[in-house]
């Protein structure tokens, strides 16, 4: 009966072991993750950054071509539109090259 009482206690023992050494396990684990994640953060709050000043420079980037094209546009549509009229409003009749006066 002793030695029964003995080994229960034993195993008793190394199952609390056991449940420790898990627990202290998780709890690594645990830690491991948040640094993992706090450094993950980090690079992408350095992406982030990055991309933030490419897309700066995009954007001013754009506004500027899309001012000039507007200027130009503003310069230029009177002449276009000129030259547009005058060359569909001037009838200019004339012989086609392929006409056969024969038939």
């Amino acid at each position: 009966m002793r030695l029964e009482q003995v080994r229960a206690h034993i195993l008793c023992y190394c199952l609390q072991g056991r449940a420790k050494r898990l627990k202290a396990a998780k709890d690594e684990a645990r830690a491991e993750m948040d640094q993992y994640k706090v450094a993950q953060d980090e690079h992408y709050r350095n992406l982030e950054e990055q991309q933030g000043y490419c897309e700066d420079s995009t954007k001013k980037s754009t506004s500027e071509q899309l001012e000039r094209i507007t200027l130009s546009y503003s310069k230029n549509k009177e002449a276009a539109l000129n030259l547009l009229l005058s060359t569909i409003l001037t009838v200019k009749p004339s012989v086609h090259v392929n006409f056969s006066a024969y038939h």
